[in-house]
């Protein structure tokens, strides 16, 4: 006698997002935006639209301090971009791993502000390490940084 599971994988992550721990749910997001960001890199390649650059810049934490007072939503935006498949992957399993122990150390309400204040920290530290240090500069005009590796 076999047992049917009619969940659908779809049904599994929906499940995990309302009834799971908070950093399932930030994977989740992540994975989500990276997913709808390859969707936009297919049709705007397809369509040869060059819009791909230009919004994920957009949502970039920039290096100048100038550039971040024009676009203060990339303090917490950059966090949930990632450049490519093996980039969000690695994020997100060493996320799950700590996250995993840092659940069971200090709970599961204190994930999310866990996670937006290392982001932010880490944000702080890059833009401060690029205006601070000559030798990080490089002679273009500035970097910007994305991911979760914060």
């Amino acid at each position: 006698m076999s047992i049917q599971n009619n969940s659908s994988i779809f049904e599994d992550i929906r499940y995990q997002f309302n009834y799971g721990t908070m950093t399932n749910r930030l994977i989740i997001i992540n994975f989500a935006v990276f997913l709808m960001l390859v969707i936009f890199r297919l049709f705007t390649s397809l369509f040869q639209v060059p819009f791909y650059e230009g919004i994920v810049e957009f949502f970039m934490a920039p290096s100048s301090i100038a550039n971040l007072v024009w676009k203060p939503w990339s303090l917490i935006s950059y966090m949930f971009l990632h450049e490519d498949f093996f980039h969000i992957l690695f994020n997100m399993i060493i996320f799950y791993v700590f996250g995993r122990i840092l659940n069971d150390f200090i709970g599961n309400r204190k994930i999310l502000p866990l996670y937006i204040y290392g982001g932010l920290a880490g944000a702080g530290l890059y833009i401060l390490a690029y205006n601070l240090f000559p030798a990080l500069v490089p002679h273009s005009e500035s970097s910007q940084m994305l991911g979760a590796s914060a």
